[in-house]
């Protein structure tokens, strides 16, 4: 019988501590202490006492309160990486830009890979707060890509961290010596963080793919 048919137990208009034994199916009182004698604490579905004061065990729940059609937050912990394309053989025109959103979230880094095949180059962008632009320069990079005189294929293209702001001498900032240097100005990334690639060659266009790798922890 289930056992939500059954009255609970009372004493003087009160609900006393008790337990459903389903072999007998009945509540029973629950009586006694750890110091004084056992007191059942679980049975299983037959009526066998699977836990008491005296001999205690572990519960293990199966199932899930949560419809299965609900999503659950899932909590990243440790170190998580995402390689991404934003532009995948461009054409770019001689002495012509190509712009393009960084979108950053919470990452602790953010890393631009550019393979381009014509030279010289720049990797520009912007450095919220203070510089909006894409025309910012490129001393929100280390290292820089400023007028870049060599190409670089897609297995190995030129990477550069993004420190989030401007790091050079024209705002007071001392131009970081290596990459330990340059990592102590790394701020938060601002959302409306943009990147550009210039193909400064005088004649040619340029096929550019950027890629980004995020670093989260």
């Amino acid at each position: 019988m289930p056992y939500n048919t059954k009255r609970l137990i009372e004493s003087q208009g009160v609900v006393v501590p008790q337990v459903y034994n389903p072999a007998a199916d009945q509540y029973e009182p629950v009586q006694g202490s750890a110091a004084t004698g056992p007191r059942t604490i679980l049975y299983s579905a037959n009526g066998t006492p699977l836990m008491t004061d005296a001999n205690p065990g572990a519960v293990k729940l199966t199932g899930s309160i949560v419809p299965k059609e609900q999503a659950l937050p899932v909590y990243q912990t440790g170190g998580l990486t995402v390689f991404e394309t934003i532009a995948n053989a461009v054409s770019v025109p001689a002495k012509a830009s190509y712009d393009f959103n960084i979108n950053p979230t919470t990452e602790k880094e953010i890393w631009l890979a550019v393979s381009i095949d014509k030279q010289p180059w720049s990797l520009e962008g912007s450095a919220h707060p203070f510089y909006a632009g894409v025309d910012a320069g490129t001393a929100m990079y280390f290292p820089r890509k400023n007028n870049n005189a060599k190409t670089f294929g897609n297995a190995s293209p030129s990477v550069s961290l993004h420190l989030g702001q401007r790091v050079s001498t024209s705002v007071d900032l001392i131009d970081p010596a290596n990459m330990q240097e340059a990592r102590l100005y790394k701020i938060p990334y601002d959302r409306g963080l943009k990147g550009r690639v210039t193909n400064y060659h005088a004649t040619d266009t340029a096929t550019v793919t950027v890629k980004i790798l995020r670093v989260w922890g």
